[in-house]
């Protein structure tokens, strides 16, 4: 079993590897029209000549495919479309769904007492963080600034549109995975979000104080703050 995981992990390594390429190809799925490299590089502020070099990665594995534009323009080549592909990936070992977390989340809405809600999913989310930043391995001997990079690189690889503002020490997220249910119940995903960041920051750098000022409909920014604890907290 092992050996086969290894296997099919190794086939998708190349293309889905990346945490940038694997947000692109979730942003694909999840969207109701075909994205052009220009929205791909809108939605992640990349270049657009970094945002077609992954596409153009996911589409020779097969895991997108790509038409050209129905609209005429009056110079140039109609730019390409890209939507979902065929191609699906199975591994033994699933990959972390953002939907089971939304389950997780449901049962502890269901059974937390309404005093212990924020707290359980806070200590679920940063048990989260720690351990997804300990599979992929992730630390950084830099400074701070790095490190809030680093989070941001990790979140959009598990379905978040986050970067980071790195002089302010923000992420700014414009997709969370939850969805509505982020709107229906904020006092648990915020709290779970909180400490997933928390866990992430204390496993690749230092213990943080995170803060988050959500967003009151899909559309919005969420801004979540993060600070060091100062030595007198950590002891």
């Amino acid at each position: 079993m092992h050996e086969e995981f290894d296997r099919v992990a190794g086939e998708v390594a190349k293309s889905l590897g990346d945490p940038t390429r694997r947000a692109i190809l979730i942003a694909i799925r999840e969207s109701s029209e075909p994205l052009a490299a220009s929205d791909i590089s809108d939605m992640f502020g990349i270049h657009r000549t970094v945002a077609r070099h992954h596409l153009n990665l996911l589409a020779a594995e097969g895991f997108v495919t790509s038409s050209a534009a129905t609209d005429p323009r009056p110079v140039g080549r109609p730019a390409k479309r890209y939507r979902a592909g065929t191609r699906e990936i199975h591994l033994d070992y699933p990959p972390r769904n953002p939907n089971l977390l939304v389950e997780l989340l449901t049962h502890l809405v269901e059974t937390a007492g309404p005093d212990d809600k924020g707290e359980v999913a806070y200590r679920f989310g940063q048990n989260y963080g720690q351990e997804l930043a300990a599979e992929l391995g992730e630390s950084t001997a830099g400074g701070f600034d790095e490190a809030i990079t680093t989070v941001a690189d990790i979140m959009r690889g598990v379905g978040f549109g986050a970067r980071a503002e790195k002089d302010a020490g923000q992420l700014l997220t414009s997709h969370c995975p939850f969805g509505a249910y982020a709107l229906d119940h904020p006092e648990v995903v915020c709290s779970f979000d909180r400490g997933m960041v928390a866990g992430l920051m204390g496993t690749i750098h230092c213990r943080s104080d995170v803060e988050i000022a959500p967003h009151h409909n899909l559309e919005e920014i969420c801004i979540t703050t993060i600070s060091p604890q100062l030595q007198t907290d950590i002891a």
